[in-house]
């Protein structure tokens, strides 16, 4: 999910934006064609922390989370149908970045649910993937033109739509005001006891 995600924002950023930012400055002029491109990261400012503040108020993590990587699916979609007849190309680039951002954020309202205590490590992965998915994605690029580039994106994200609808499920007492002791915690707390009256 965050390799979808993650990796179309860093891709975008990267290599990727600059070559897209190029292919409308073809269609467009070349300053239309970077306040297109600011205008995706700009809209970080806002979308991401967003994305994680939906999540928390909606009480439903995992519909948030659909909504977002439909939306993302949708606006690559209308990206790789942009020319220089749209006359709303700034307003589909903002609409697209809201969603992929928001994801971002949604992603990390999630992680905290999964399991508290190793809340660090999975945010550390989910980070990784992202990663990971910039590396695919811009692999990918370097074969193909932009506009197909943008379907293939649209084809990850609605992937990554379908795999969130089938297996993502929404935590048991996702928003519970206090801390799910488990089993491993106990352990846990009962081998750091140990070892501490071992020590005295």
């Amino acid at each position: 999910m965050e390799a979808a995600v993650a990796g179309d924002d860093a891709t975008l950023f990267g290599d990727a934006g600059v070559a897209g930012v190029d292919f409308l400055a073809t269609q467009a002029q070349a300053a239309a064609a970077g306040l297109i491109a600011a205008s995706f990261a700009f809209v970080n400012l806002v979308a991401r922390s967003m994305g994680g503040l939906i999540s928390d108020r909606m009480g439903n993590r995992r519909f948030v989370m659909l909504s977002y990587m439909f939306g993302i699916g949708i606006g690559f979609v209308l990206m790789g149908m942009l020319n220089s007849s749209w006359p709303l190309i700034i307003a589909i680039t903002i609409f697209t970045s809201f969603f992929v951002q928001g994801a971002e954020g949604a992603t990390f309202g999630i992680i905290p649910s999964i399991k508290r205590r190793i809340t660090g490590q999975i945010s550390g992965m989910a980070g990784a993937y992202g990663n990971v998915g910039a590396v695919v994605y811009l692999t990918i690029f370097t074969f193909v033109t932009p506009t197909q580039f943008f379907y293939i994106i649209a084809g990850g994200a609605f992937l990554s739509w379908l795999i969130c609808l089938i297996w993502l499920k929404e935590p048991e007492d996702a928003f519970d005001e206090e801390y799910y002791v488990s089993s491993v915690d106990r352990m846990i707390e009962g081998q750091e006891l140990a070892a501490a009256q071992a020590k005295s």
